[in-house]
Protein backbone atom coordinates (compact mmCIF):
# COMPACT_ATOMS: atom_id res chain seq x y z
CA UNK A 1 0.00 0.00 0.00
CA UNK A 2 1.24 3.49 -0.88
CA UNK A 3 0.87 5.91 2.00
CA UNK A 4 2.23 9.06 3.60
CA UNK A 5 4.86 7.83 6.02
CA UNK A 6 5.16 8.80 9.67
CA UNK A 7 8.88 9.67 9.66
CA UNK A 8 9.36 9.29 13.40
CA UNK A 9 7.70 5.88 13.46
CA UNK A 10 9.64 4.61 10.44
CA UNK A 11 13.02 6.25 11.11
CA UNK A 12 14.92 2.94 11.22
CA UNK A 13 13.34 1.76 7.97
CA UNK A 14 14.07 5.06 6.23
CA UNK A 15 17.71 4.98 7.29
CA UNK A 16 18.17 1.35 6.23
CA UNK A 17 16.56 1.95 2.82
CA UNK A 18 18.46 5.21 2.28
CA UNK A 19 21.81 3.65 3.19
CA UNK A 20 21.34 0.69 0.85
CA UNK A 21 20.39 2.99 -2.02
CA UNK A 22 22.80 5.90 -1.56
CA UNK A 23 25.46 4.79 0.94
CA UNK A 24 25.22 7.87 3.16
CA UNK A 25 26.16 7.70 6.83
CA UNK A 26 23.31 7.34 9.31
CA UNK A 27 24.25 10.66 10.98
CA UNK A 28 23.71 12.50 7.69
CA UNK A 29 20.32 10.86 7.17
CA UNK A 30 19.27 11.41 10.78
CA UNK A 31 20.17 15.08 10.52
CA UNK A 32 17.97 15.38 7.43
CA UNK A 33 15.08 13.66 9.20
CA UNK A 34 15.49 15.85 12.29
CA UNK A 35 16.22 19.21 10.73
CA UNK A 36 14.82 19.49 7.20
CA UNK A 37 11.53 21.38 7.48
CA UNK A 38 8.33 20.81 5.54
CA UNK A 39 9.32 17.38 4.25
CA UNK A 40 6.75 14.77 3.29
CA UNK A 41 7.68 11.11 2.94
CA UNK A 42 5.63 8.86 0.65
CA UNK A 43 6.34 5.16 0.85
CA UNK A 44 5.40 1.59 0.04
CA UNK A 45 4.91 -0.78 2.98
CA UNK A 46 5.12 -4.54 2.50
CA UNK A 47 4.45 -6.78 5.50
CA UNK A 48 5.25 -3.93 7.85
CA UNK A 49 8.54 -3.05 6.11
CA UNK A 50 9.26 0.18 4.25
CA UNK A 51 10.53 -1.02 0.87
CA UNK A 52 10.27 2.05 -1.36
CA UNK A 53 10.07 5.79 -0.68
CA UNK A 54 10.52 9.35 -1.86
CA UNK A 55 10.41 12.76 -0.19
CA UNK A 56 8.72 15.98 -1.27
CA UNK A 57 10.33 19.25 -0.12
CA UNK A 58 9.12 22.85 -0.30
CA UNK A 59 10.24 25.18 -3.09
CA UNK A 60 9.29 27.50 -5.91
CA UNK A 61 9.99 27.70 -9.63
CA UNK A 62 10.16 31.39 -10.48
CA UNK A 63 6.67 32.61 -9.52
CA UNK A 64 5.13 29.12 -9.43
CA UNK A 65 4.65 26.75 -6.50
CA UNK A 66 6.83 23.66 -6.71
CA UNK A 67 7.72 20.49 -4.82
CA UNK A 68 11.20 18.99 -4.97
CA UNK A 69 11.13 15.20 -5.30
CA UNK A 70 14.12 13.83 -3.40
CA UNK A 71 15.73 10.55 -2.26
CA UNK A 72 13.55 8.25 -4.38
CA UNK A 73 14.68 4.66 -3.86
CA UNK A 74 13.60 1.02 -3.50
CA UNK A 75 15.22 -1.87 -1.64
CA UNK A 76 17.16 -4.11 -4.04
CA UNK A 77 15.04 -7.18 -3.26
CA UNK A 78 11.87 -5.29 -4.19
CA UNK A 79 12.95 -3.59 -7.40
CA UNK A 80 11.29 -4.37 -10.72
CA UNK A 81 7.81 -4.57 -9.21
CA UNK A 82 6.64 -1.12 -10.22
CA UNK A 83 6.70 0.33 -6.70
CA UNK A 84 8.51 3.52 -7.71
CA UNK A 85 6.03 4.07 -10.52
CA UNK A 86 3.24 3.84 -7.95
CA UNK A 87 5.03 6.33 -5.68
CA UNK A 88 5.56 8.86 -8.46
CA UNK A 89 1.95 8.65 -9.59
CA UNK A 90 0.84 9.06 -5.97
CA UNK A 91 3.13 12.10 -5.59
CA UNK A 92 1.75 13.66 -8.80
CA UNK A 93 -1.83 13.09 -7.66
CA UNK A 94 -1.07 14.47 -4.20
CA UNK A 95 0.55 17.62 -5.60
CA UNK A 96 -2.30 18.21 -8.01
CA UNK A 97 -4.84 17.96 -5.18
CA UNK A 98 -2.79 20.46 -3.16
CA UNK A 99 -2.78 22.83 -6.19
CA UNK A 100 0.98 22.88 -6.74
CA UNK A 101 2.18 23.94 -10.18
CA UNK A 102 5.31 21.82 -10.66
CA UNK A 103 7.36 18.91 -9.37
CA UNK A 104 11.12 19.25 -9.79
CA UNK A 105 13.63 16.41 -9.51
CA UNK A 106 17.27 15.63 -10.28
CA UNK A 107 17.81 12.12 -11.71
CA UNK A 108 20.53 10.28 -9.82
CA UNK A 109 22.23 9.25 -13.07
CA UNK A 110 21.97 10.11 -16.76
CA UNK A 111 20.08 6.93 -17.66
CA UNK A 112 17.19 7.92 -15.39
CA UNK A 113 16.22 10.90 -17.54
CA UNK A 114 14.49 8.51 -19.94
CA UNK A 115 12.82 6.73 -17.01
CA UNK A 116 11.24 9.94 -15.69
CA UNK A 117 10.19 11.05 -19.17
CA UNK A 118 7.71 8.16 -19.13
CA UNK A 119 5.77 9.92 -16.37
CA UNK A 120 5.68 13.30 -18.10
CA UNK A 121 8.81 14.95 -16.67
CA UNK A 122 10.50 17.36 -19.07
CA UNK A 123 14.21 18.14 -19.57
CA UNK A 124 13.79 21.84 -18.89
CA UNK A 125 16.46 22.39 -16.23
CA UNK A 126 19.87 23.49 -17.55
CA UNK A 127 22.96 25.11 -16.07
CA UNK A 128 26.28 26.32 -17.42
CA UNK A 129 29.56 24.63 -16.56
CA UNK A 130 33.13 25.72 -17.10
CA UNK A 131 36.55 24.38 -16.12
CA UNK A 132 39.48 26.60 -15.18
CA UNK A 133 43.07 25.44 -14.70
CA UNK A 134 44.78 27.61 -12.11
CA UNK A 135 48.43 28.40 -11.54
CA UNK A 136 47.88 30.91 -8.76
CA UNK A 137 48.89 30.41 -5.15
CA UNK A 138 46.47 29.74 -2.32
CA UNK A 139 44.71 32.65 -0.71
CA UNK A 140 42.57 31.40 2.15
CA UNK A 141 41.35 34.92 2.83
CA UNK A 142 39.20 34.56 -0.27
CA UNK A 143 37.01 32.11 1.64
CA UNK A 144 34.52 33.66 4.01
CA UNK A 145 31.70 32.26 6.07
CA UNK A 146 28.82 34.50 7.03
CA UNK A 147 25.60 34.29 8.97
CA UNK A 148 23.40 31.60 7.38
CA UNK A 149 20.38 33.88 7.46
CA UNK A 150 22.18 36.54 5.40
CA UNK A 151 23.45 33.93 2.95
CA UNK A 152 19.98 32.48 2.44
CA UNK A 153 18.41 35.90 1.98
CA UNK A 154 21.02 36.85 -0.60
CA UNK A 155 20.78 33.51 -2.42
CA UNK A 156 17.01 33.60 -2.75
CA UNK A 157 17.13 37.26 -3.76
CA UNK A 158 19.51 36.44 -6.63
CA UNK A 159 17.55 33.34 -7.67
CA UNK A 160 14.25 35.24 -7.62
CA UNK A 161 15.53 37.35 -10.53
CA UNK A 162 16.07 34.24 -12.68
CA UNK A 163 13.90 31.53 -14.19
CA UNK A 164 15.06 29.15 -11.48
CA UNK A 165 14.10 26.63 -8.82
CA UNK A 166 14.68 27.69 -5.24
CA UNK A 167 13.75 26.24 -1.87
CA UNK A 168 11.52 28.12 0.53
CA UNK A 169 13.30 30.14 3.24
CA UNK A 170 13.27 27.44 5.91
CA UNK A 171 14.51 24.68 3.58
CA UNK A 172 17.16 27.02 2.15
CA UNK A 173 18.54 27.48 5.67
CA UNK A 174 18.76 23.71 6.05
CA UNK A 175 20.46 23.21 2.66
CA UNK A 176 23.04 25.96 3.29
CA UNK A 177 23.68 24.71 6.82
CA UNK A 178 24.14 21.16 5.54
CA UNK A 179 26.59 22.40 2.90
CA UNK A 180 28.70 24.08 5.58
CA UNK A 181 28.40 21.10 7.93
CA UNK A 182 29.80 18.84 5.20
CA UNK A 183 32.89 21.03 4.78
CA UNK A 184 31.78 23.48 2.10
CA UNK A 185 32.95 27.09 2.02
CA UNK A 186 30.90 30.11 1.02
CA UNK A 187 32.36 33.10 -0.80
CA UNK A 188 30.10 36.04 -0.08
CA UNK A 189 30.91 39.43 -1.60
CA UNK A 190 28.82 42.46 -2.54
CA UNK A 191 28.43 41.39 -6.17
CA UNK A 192 28.48 37.58 -6.05
CA UNK A 193 27.80 34.48 -3.98
CA UNK A 194 29.61 31.17 -4.51
CA UNK A 195 29.43 27.76 -2.81
CA UNK A 196 32.82 26.02 -2.97
CA UNK A 197 33.52 22.33 -2.21
CA UNK A 198 37.13 21.14 -2.11
CA UNK A 199 38.58 17.75 -2.96
CA UNK A 200 42.35 17.81 -2.69
CA UNK A 201 43.68 20.15 -5.39
CA UNK A 202 40.28 20.43 -7.04
CA UNK A 203 37.51 22.89 -6.25
CA UNK A 204 33.92 22.63 -7.41
CA UNK A 205 31.86 25.80 -7.31
CA UNK A 206 28.54 24.05 -6.91
CA UNK A 207 26.73 27.30 -7.52
CA UNK A 208 27.84 30.75 -8.63
CA UNK A 209 25.31 33.58 -8.42
CA UNK A 210 25.63 37.25 -9.26
CA UNK A 211 23.36 40.04 -10.43
CA UNK A 212 21.62 39.07 -13.65
CA UNK A 213 23.06 41.99 -15.62
CA UNK A 214 26.55 41.72 -14.15
CA UNK A 215 29.22 41.75 -16.90
CA UNK A 216 30.92 38.82 -15.18
CA UNK A 217 33.80 37.03 -16.86
CA UNK A 218 35.30 33.71 -15.83
CA UNK A 219 38.77 35.27 -15.97
CA UNK A 220 37.93 36.85 -12.62
CA UNK A 221 40.63 36.90 -9.96
CA UNK A 222 38.12 35.23 -7.67
CA UNK A 223 38.93 31.76 -8.95
CA UNK A 224 42.68 32.37 -8.97
CA UNK A 225 42.50 33.13 -5.26
CA UNK A 226 41.04 29.75 -4.37
CA UNK A 227 44.40 27.99 -4.45
CA UNK A 228 42.99 25.01 -6.35
CA UNK A 229 44.71 23.66 -9.45
CA UNK A 230 41.39 22.80 -11.09
CA UNK A 231 38.18 24.76 -10.61
CA UNK A 232 34.81 23.53 -11.90
CA UNK A 233 32.03 26.12 -11.89
CA UNK A 234 28.25 25.79 -12.26
CA UNK A 235 26.16 28.87 -12.99
CA UNK A 236 22.94 30.06 -14.67
CA UNK A 237 23.29 30.16 -18.44
CA UNK A 238 22.06 33.74 -18.53
CA UNK A 239 25.38 34.90 -17.07
CA UNK A 240 27.52 34.06 -20.05
CA UNK A 241 27.70 32.56 -23.53
CA UNK A 242 29.57 29.66 -25.05
CA UNK A 243 32.32 31.85 -26.52
CA UNK A 244 34.39 31.49 -23.36
CA UNK A 245 34.33 27.70 -23.32
CA UNK A 246 31.33 27.06 -21.10
CA UNK A 247 28.90 24.28 -21.89
CA UNK A 248 25.27 23.76 -20.99
CA UNK A 249 24.34 20.63 -19.10
CA UNK A 250 21.16 19.07 -17.74
CA UNK A 251 20.53 19.65 -14.06
CA UNK A 252 17.03 18.33 -13.48
CA UNK A 253 13.52 17.78 -14.80
CA UNK A 254 10.10 19.38 -14.40
CA UNK A 255 6.58 18.01 -14.28
CA UNK A 256 3.87 20.63 -15.03
CA UNK A 257 0.87 19.76 -12.88
CA UNK A 258 -1.75 21.97 -14.52
CA UNK A 259 -2.48 23.94 -17.70
CA UNK A 260 -1.06 27.16 -16.28
CA UNK A 261 2.21 25.40 -15.45
CA UNK A 262 2.38 23.77 -18.89
CA UNK A 263 1.93 27.13 -20.62
CA UNK A 264 4.56 28.68 -18.36
CA UNK A 265 7.01 25.84 -19.05
CA UNK A 266 6.44 25.95 -22.81
CA UNK A 267 7.05 29.71 -22.86
CA UNK A 268 10.57 29.28 -21.44
CA UNK A 269 13.53 27.69 -23.19
CA UNK A 270 15.02 26.47 -19.92
CA UNK A 271 15.12 26.93 -16.18
CA UNK A 272 18.04 26.86 -13.75
CA UNK A 273 18.67 24.63 -10.76
CA UNK A 274 21.88 25.14 -8.83
CA UNK A 275 22.85 23.84 -5.41
CA UNK A 276 20.28 21.41 -4.07
CA UNK A 277 20.28 18.34 -1.86
CA UNK A 278 22.00 15.61 -3.85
Amino acid sequence: MIEIIDVERHTDGIIALWQEAFGDESAYIQNFLNECPGKLCIGKICNGQLVSMLFLLEGRLSSCSCKYLYAACTLKDFRGRGFMSELIRFAVSYCKKKSFDFIFLVPGEASLYDYYKRFGFEEKMLCGEIYINNSGSACESALKEYDIGKICKRRNSLLSKLDAFRFDEATTRFVVGEFLRCGGKIIFENDYLAFAAFDGKNCQIKEFLTEKNNKFTFNSDLFKKLGAENVYIRFPLVYNNKDNGCISTKCGMLYPLNKKAKVFSDSHKNFYAGMYLD
